[in-house]
């Protein structure tokens, strides 16, 4: 597989066309777009993405045509759709067989050239390839662009427009270009692993929220349970659940020593552990130690966004979730530009996307909260043209001093405050399951709802509360 940086360029573009070049070139509008066997001078990689759209009644293409001139977000370079026959018999009908085409994997019968409005270091990108053939009530799209924002730019802008006007029925797409995206920056999958009775713990956080925030601070204060302890667990489980929790418990020796220091005696050692010995105590055995370490809070997380995932009354749809991988916005190669990403969700509303990053903390403080939104700073806002393939962050933790939901503004575009684009940045905790699954669709709400309008772009405060209950 090839690595970051020996991806190869196919095409130079240049928007003057000023610049000497010895290699064949297309001229649409004040574009110019070369080809040539020399990898090594060529900029850009050609990008194609498809989908579809059905409509509540049959179109043409002038309607369609029509329609992509109002939208405000590109702007067209041809006055008609261009049948894509007449570009290949123009540009393509002499090409060398060392000669990159740059229509015949099209396949569609009308193209129209536009220019893309985004925030971009270069207008070179902008260029996009608007496709389409009509049957009927169904619009069959492929963009071609020389960048991923042009490609999400253009299909966004397709989908709002085409919705606002009441046309469409239903949208078709293979994978959303966002969720292509994050596949494409994505470095390393880690794998699942398999730890013997981790149901066990998981299944008793959901089930049984506050006798396990009580165990769970008892682990985290002292790293076992006594006798004492024990009997509270009795009192307030089930016989079968109680039962079924000590099963992922080892039993130990607490003995005293030095300086009023402890020390913990396993039962592999060859002592005699009994159970009303006062200085016996529980302690979870190594893997589930492991599994709660690394795993456990992710999967609380997933369980409580799949029983979201299953809502019928809820009006967010949640199309796709994926987890436990790193990734490089800035698509250096480089070490430090990796990181990592706990939880990330497409969310769907009304024909509206979002992409939203999760970080899940056992312990969630100030400090941590601080740390991750550092992180997000320099790994994703202010990563080149991937700056905008995530709409929102939400930080939840399972312990905290704080349970308040906190909506934050962060900004991308560093270095050029006129283009700052705020993102949400929600940061909440709770020990309780179900309050956790309320508490995530309070801020997919919120997230959906945000239309980053003007009164949205003001002066970052430190730290904003929000009640969006």
């Amino acid at each position: 597989m090839s690595t970051m940086h020996e991806i190869k360029r196919n095409w130079k573009i240049l928007h003057s066309g000023n610049e000497p070049y010895n290699g064949s070139h297309y001229q649409i509008a004040s574009y110019y777009f070369y080809d040539n066997t020399d990898f090594e001078i060529l900029d850009f990689e050609e990008k194609i993405y498809t989908f579809s759209l059905t409509l509540n009644d049959e179109t043409s293409n002038f309607e369609v045509f029509s329609t992509l001139q109002s939208i405000t977000d590109f702007s067209l370079l041809t006055n008609l759709p261009i049948e894509l026959v007449d570009l290949i018999k123009t540009y393509e009908s002499e090409l060398r067989e060392v000669d990159k085409s740059l229509f015949h994997n099209i396949r569609k019968q009308y193209v129209v050239p536009v220019e893309v409005d985004f925030v971009s270091e270069t207008k070179a990108n902008q260029i996009t390839f608007l496709c389409y053939t009509v049957f009927g009530n169904t619009i069959e799209f492929l963009v071609k662009a020389f960048d991923y924002e042009s490609i999400r730019v253009a299909f966004n802008a397709i989908i709002k427009k085409f919705s606002e006007l009441d046309y469409v029925k239903g949208i078709f797409f293979k994978d959303h270009i966002r969720w292509i995206r994050q596949k494409q920056l994505k470095v390393y999958q880690k794998e699942k692993q398999n730890y013997n009775n981790s149901c066990r713990l998981l299944n008793g956080t959901i089930n049984n929220s506050m006798t396990y925030k009580k165990l769970l601070f008892e682990l985290k204060n002292n790293g076992y349970i006594d006798n004492s302890f024990r009997e509270v667990l009795k009192k307030e489980l089930t016989a079968p659940q109680y039962d079924n929790l000590m099963k992922i418990f080892d039993k130990a020796l607490l003995l005293s020593v030095e300086n009023s220091k402890i020390t913990l005696l396993h039962r592999s050692e060859a002592l005699n552990i009994k159970e009303d010995d006062d200085q016996t105590v529980y302690t979870l055995n190594p893997r589930i130690w492991q599994y709660y370490i690394n795993n456990w809070y992710e999967d609380f997380i997933t369980e409580a966004i799949k029983v979201i995932q299953s809502e019928e009354n809820f009006d967010i749809n949640i199309i796709a979730i994926d987890g436990n991988a790193e990734y490089n916005f800035k698509e250096s190669g480089k070490e430090e530009d990796k990181f990592e990403l706990d939880l990330l969700l497409l969310l769907e509303r009304q024909g509206q996307y979002k992409l939203v990053a999760i970080e899940c903390k056992r312990t969630m403080s100030n400090r941590n909260r601080k740390r991750i939104r550092e992180k997000y700073e320099n790994k994703t806002l202010y990563a080149n043209s991937n700056y905008k393939l995530i709409d929102a962050y939400i930080n939840v933790g399972y312990f905290s001093n704080n349970n308040d939901l906190k909506i934050e503004k962060i900004f991308s575009n560093k270095n050029n405050m006129s283009n700052k684009v705020p993102f949400p940045f929600i940061t909440f905790a709770s020990t309780d399951f179900f309050e956790t699954i309320s508490k995530l669709k309070q801020c997919f709400n919120f997230i959906m709802n945000n239309e980053k309008d003007e009164e949205y772009i003001e002066e970052e405060k430190e730290f904003d509360t929000v009640d969006v209950s």
